[in-house]
Parts: C-alpha cells; sequence; structure tokens
C-alpha cells in the first residue's frame, strides 16, 4: 500500500477503481481495513476509492503525541496530493463524519461533495452518548 508523509508523520493509505474521487473518513482509531470490502468494491466501479489509515492506526505512524481532527483531515489532503487529485467526494462515517467536515470547512476548493454517514457535528452544548 502506498503512503505519504505529512510532516513527521507517514499516512498509508490505499487507492482502487477509477473515475472521480472518493474520500473516506472512517470511524474512530481504525485503520483503512474496518471498511467493508463489498461496499469499496461498489465504489470502486465508478471512484477513484482512497481511504486513508489514521494516524496511530493501521500501516500509519504510531504516535503518541495529540492531534486534532482538523491533522486529520490534513492527512487527507496529502494523500490526494500525493495522487495529484484536485478534489474529491468526501465520506466521512462516525468519528470520519466530524474529520470530514473540518475537510470541508479547512478545504473546501478541494472538495466535489460531503456525505455524512451516522456522525455529529459537535458543540459544547452536545450531550454525549450514554
Amino acid at each position: 500500500m502506498p503512503n505519504v508523509r505529512n510532516g513527521p508523520i507517514v499516512v498509508n493509505y490505499d487507492i482502487r477503481g477509477a473515475g472521480p474521487a472518493a474520500l473516506l473518513f472512517n470511524h474512530t482509531s481504525s485503520s483503512n481495513l474496518s471498511w467493508s470490502e463489498r461496499f469499496l468494491e461498489s465504489l470502486a466501479e465508478e471512484f477513484t476509492v482512497v481511504t486513508p489509515d489514521y494516524r496511530g492506526t493501521g500501516l500509519s505512524s504510531p504516535t503518541s503525541q495529540q492531534f486534532s481532527l482538523a491533522d486529520l483531515a490534513t492527512d487527507g489532503i496529502a494523500v490526494l496530493d500525493a495522487e495529484g487529485i484536485e478534489e474529491a467526494l468526501v465520506i466521512g462515517a462516525s468519528m470520519g463524519g466530524a474529520v470530514a467536515q473540518e475537510f470541508a470547512l479547512n478545504f473546501p476548493d478541494r472538495l466535489s461533495a460531503l456525505v455524512l454517514l451516522g456522525t455529529f457535528a459537535g458543540n459544547k452544548q452536545l450531550v454525549p452518548p450514554v
């Protein structure tokens, strides 16, 4: 699997398919292997599907330093840049939806569309799940 350096972090990712790019951010602390193979194969029929490992997961660099959702969105940009992809449909599931929202806020010119799956917007008044 390819990887790219984003500052001190090496971000591992998988890429498959052909067509417009789809960048997928998954749930908390999971590698790109957490996506259903059937789902990825289906997407890859229409899209170039890019699935990065988060920092500290899969084959990406381990880290003991704190990082933010915005840092994870920036890792996504590093992956897109490494592949020469100018813009992508961004799909985020669970915590990945929060990362996808950070991507949309910080890199709107790199976003063709945004899909949020079972996620949250988060705010200081949000009541956390029990």
